[in-house]
């Protein structure tokens, strides 16, 4: 599959999660998807800021060219894993994670922060960042570790050629048969 083609399909199958991706096209899309979300972004620099309204639809736009991106995403690697043989909530345990530890310190770093004595402290000091930073190297430092761990596994399972023949989620995009 070559890239417009695979870029065709993403596009008709943004909202599909049953079936399976091939590697082209996973590859394919994610390329485009990148590509294309970092052109989109550039305009962002040259909109002054006095022109509030226009930031505001641009962003608004932005916004929602991220989500359906985002979706687009989820299913064509939710796809992709089913042509390994593997359950999608491979790639969704990503998603609930990052909310679970987004959520979990935003609360930790209300916590410290609501414990600190900030009468004679001055917030935007480096004293302050590093107080704060010192408290939370472990609610930071050790998640992400597991996340970047967590990711190179999706990465070698992407990489992965195709079960051969049909397995419970569809035939083989590639057509092969046992």
């Amino acid at each position: 599959m070559g890239f417009f083609e695979a870029v065709k399909t993403c596009l008709k199958k943004s909202f599909v999660f049953k079936g399976r991706a091939r590697r082209s096209e996973f590859w394919w899309w994610t390329l485009f998807s990148t590509v294309f979300g970092f052109i989109a972004s550039l305009p962002a620099e040259e909109i002054s800021e006095d022109n509030v309204l226009l930031m505001v639809l641009y962003t608004l736009g932005l916004l929602a060219l991220c989500v359906y991106l985002g979706i687009a995403n989820f299913a064509v690697a939710t796809r992709r894993l089913h042509d390994i043989g593997r359950s999608g909530w491979w790639y969704g345990a990503t998603l609930i994670f990052g909310a679970v530890w987004g959520v979990w310190m935003i609360v930790k770093m209300i916590g410290i922060v609501s414990g600190m004595n900030l009468a004679n402290v001055d917030v935007e000091s480096d004293a302050f960042t590093f107080t704060v930073l010192k408290e939370m190297w472990g609610v930071v430092l050790i998640p992400y570790i597991l996340y970047i761990g967590y990711s190179i596994l999706l990465l070698v399972w992407y990489c992965k050629d195709s079960q051969p023949g049909a397995n419970k989620y569809g035939e083989n995009p590639k057509g092969i048969t046992e």
